[in-house]
Parts: structure tokens; sequence; C-alpha cells
């Protein structure tokens, strides 16, 4: 299935009103849009795996990447649901484990992700100095 994924740094997750219906009747979406080609037995480590190949500042060891599905709601409005944390660092969580499937990702929904980052990582970050 074609995951449409959202990251963003540091600023928390996309409000679920920021993926509504724009006046030209395309959909507004949040920038840094990444489409991913996954199986319903993904699981979150695969895909914070992949969404570090493909999104830069999600990179760097301290990367703590929180995961939300962003779903149309029954009023016709978008909703979210927390999916879970996964570290880059490769250190274990609990929702790690859990695919697409357990999670009740349908095609058409979307994945928001916040990444957030190690304070001074993050400091160094938003000064332009590069992060090792």
């Amino acid at each position: 299935m074609l995951l449409r994924v959202f990251p963003s740094l540091g600023q928390g997750h996309h409000e679920p009103a920021e993926y509504g219906r724009g006046a030209s009747d395309k959909a507004a979406l949040p920038k840094d849009e990444i489409q991913l080609y996954v199986w319903a037995d993904t699981t979150l480590r695969e895909l914070c795996t992949l969404v570090r190949q493909k999104f830069e500042p999600s990179q760097h060891r301290s990367a703590r990447l929180h995961f939300a599905l962003i779903f149309p709601g029954k009023n016709g409005m978008y909703a979210s649901r927390e999916l879970g944390l996964v570290f880059a660092s490769g250190r274990s969580s609990r929702e790690e484990g859990r695919t697409l499937r357990e999670m009740k990702v349908m095609a058409g929904d979307y994945v928001d992700v916040s990444v957030q980052l190690a304070p001074s990582v993050a400091a160094a970050a938003a000064a332009g100095r590069p992060v090792a």
C-alpha cells in the first residue's frame, strides 16, 4: 500500500485541520511529504528506518520519532490517534514491533511523524551548525 508520511522537526505533530481541503479542491497538506510503499505487516521500527532514509533530520542518533495516524473522522473532518514512539538509536520501545495492520492503518490514511532531537543537537541544528 502507498503510505503518505508527513515528518516535521521539533514542532510536534501537525494539527488534523492541516489535512483539510484547500480552496482549489486539492488537498491542503503539510509540506515535506514522503511517499512509501509498505506492506500491512510493516512494523513501526521498519517505518522508522524508511523515514530516516528520506528525512535528513531524523538520521541523528538522538532522534525520537513519534508517529500519529491521521484519518477521516465521522464528522467529515480529519482526526488523529497516536501510534507510538521509536528511538533512532535502536533503544527499544513498547510500540516498535506493532504492525500497521495491528494499528488499523488503512489505505488512504496519513502518518504524521514528529521528530524530536536531544536539546543540544536541536540547538546546533537551529543555529545552522553541523550536527554529528
